[in-house]
């Protein structure tokens, strides 16, 4: 099965879970990675987006004035690179493990970043979610 884990290998529940400070800084960066702990099995095809549950932060920051972007790589992503890609924009991420052999060692890296309007208030956002779409196959 697929998880999602910080960079010393422990599980995590939510990658999302992002810490701002109102009216400074309000971009935060992170980066956690996909595994499979399940050697039985590969995975293809895997990518990953966000969904929103409720409709209010449909399209650019929307109108809430947040925004969560994905980009996969080991190196943290420069300004232009994240500039590059949409909020809430599906990203690929390729395969983990092949139908001889579930890879279990390696780990997908994906940055997130959760930019927050200016002077938002502390809050959980229950209504934004990452959904990670991908076939599941069974090794031979």
């Amino acid at each position: 099965m697929l998880g999602y884990y910080d960079l010393e290998g422990d599980p995590i529940v939510d990658p999302l879970r992002s810490f701002h400070t109102s009216g400074v800084q309000n971009t935060w960066e992170y980066c956690f990675l996909i595994k499979n702990d399940d050697p039985s099995k590969y995975y293809v095809d895997l990518m990953i987006q966000l969904i929103l549950k409720r409709y209010e932060d449909v399209g650019e920051y929307g109108s809430t004035g947040w925004s969560v972007k994905f980009i996969p790589g080991v190196r943290q992503p420069t300004e232009v690179e994240w500039a590059a890609i949409s909020p809430g924009e599906a990203v690929p991420l390729g395969d983990v493990g092949t139908v001889d052999a579930g890879d279990t060692s390696t780990s997908i890296p994906v940055w997130v970043r959760v930019s927050a309007p200016f002077n938002a208030p502390a809050q959980i956002r229950d209504n934004q979610v990452i959904r990670l779409y991908y076939l599941e196959k069974n090794v031979i």
